[in-house]
């Protein structure tokens, strides 16, 4: 698990590096190595070299790596009404990807046969039998669970009639996780070549507002596994009273839906003209979906909005910063995908949080259209890298 570990987060190193890092004998590292060279496993990608300096004589160190397509993974995030379905390799590379639309109204065994079936076809287009596939990561948003039926009375999920569907279907391991989990993990174990942060908070907006923190590249879940339930932070006490009792939760301040409704109610010909012609008077065209295509318009009324919603998002991330010292803090979304919306969200928070900390935020490197690659992540992790193999 070590060596794995190690080169998943290191790249390419030499049996004497993994020694020295790991605090192994050269002997052991050598026995380890060449066996998983002989299973598949690992490679020998070449020898080492300095850039810029000339080859020098002797023997050179040979760097040893993961061979990516040993194995695969398969990925499933249902995020709401939407399941998106990918198959990658064990670096997160993309073979394969799918999505489908859940109907409200269908059951969880409706919902599960499409998705097996589809699962099935991309293997069968992939040419890969199920040997090859070293497990399923299945990850879910709070909405998804309880459509899926999968939340407890406890409020802690219960996967174990999920796990069983699965089951009865593919002779593949499965693995649950919450969606901002697998996020996170996707982000520090696909997408970077080499680890740049190891300790960073994942923040998400959408319906709700959910976070999770990384500590040494691995996942804090705290002593009630509720570590970064921050939705319900306080960010203006004399806010709007939130559905959990308090005033100014962050999740009535600035959650996608809060900024939504907030502009739904400003909404007319005076007080947002520009937005008002870009949907040609029709309040009922407005979707939450498009919010942050409306801040992008630059409409006096909503910019309103907006730099008042930042006033206390700025609130929220000192405290986020303040309490856990993250080195980055990563935003995971469309909108933070947009460099429009992100050098706009910097400019006005500049005003209220010092440059060090604006410095940390950063939007994740995982897109939304590729969010199976959460459930890749778990599995690879969890059914590879923690097996020390497959």
């Amino acid at each position: 698990m070590q060596i794995l570990k190690q080169l998943q987060q290191h790249g390419p190193t030499s049996r004497i590096d993994l020694s020295s890092s790991l605090e192994l004998t050269r002997a052991a590292v050598t026995i380890i190595t060449n066996e998983m060279i002989e299973q598949g496993v690992l490679y020998e990608k070449g020898e080492a070299g300095i850039a810029g300096q000339k080859a020098t004589r002797g023997r050179k160190k040979i760097l040893i790596d993961i061979n990516k397509n040993f194995r695969f993974a398969f990925g499933i995030a249902i995020d709401g009404l939407k399941i998106h379905i990918g198959l990658s390799n064990i670096s997160g590379e993309v073979l394969e990807k799918r999505q489908l639309e859940i109907h409200p109204n269908d059951i969880n065994e409706v919902t599960l046969h499409h998705i097996f079936v589809n699962m099935k076809e991309m293997m069968a287009y992939n040419c890969l039998e199920e040997n090859q596939i070293l497990g399923i990561g299945v990850c879910l948003n709070n909405r998804a669970m309880r459509i899926m039926k999968v939340t407890g009375g406890s409020g802690a999920p219960n996967y174990s009639e999920l796990k069983q569907e699965f089951e009865k279907n593919f002779q593949i391991p499965v693995t649950f996780d919450s969606m901002i989990s697998g996020i996170a993990r996707a982000e520090v174990d696909f997408m970077c070549s080499t680890v740049s942060s190891s300790n960073l908070i994942v923040i998400r907006f959408s319906d709700n507002i959910d976070a999770t923190i990384m500590v040494r590249n691995e996942i804090y879940r705290g002593y009630h596994n509720q570590a970064m339930n921050i939705a319900h932070m306080i960010v203006k006490p004399d806010g709007e009273r939130c559905s959990c009792g308090h005033k100014g939760c962050a999740l009535n301040e600035f959650s996608d839906d809060a900024v939504y409704v907030r502009i739904v109610n400003a909404f007319s010909k005076e007080n947002t003209p520009l937005l008002y012609d870009y949907v040609e008077g029709n309040v009922n065209s407005l979707r939450v979906a498009g919010i942050f295509d409306y801040i992008c318009l630059n409409d006096p009324g909503v910019m309103e909005i907006f730099k008042d919603c930042v006033k206390s998002f700025a609130i929220f991330i000192n405290n986020i910063a303040s309490l856990a010292d993250p080195e980055k803090i990563v935003f995971f979304g469309t909108q933070f995908e947009r460099e429009q919306f992100m050098q706009l969200l910097k400019e006005i928070s500049a005003e209220y949080l010092g440059e060090e900390i604006l410095r940390r935020v950063t939007s994740c490197r995982l897109k939304q259209n590729e969010i199976f690659l959460s459930g890749c992540a778990l599995a690879v992790r969890q059914f590879f890298i923690q097996k020390g193999g497959f």
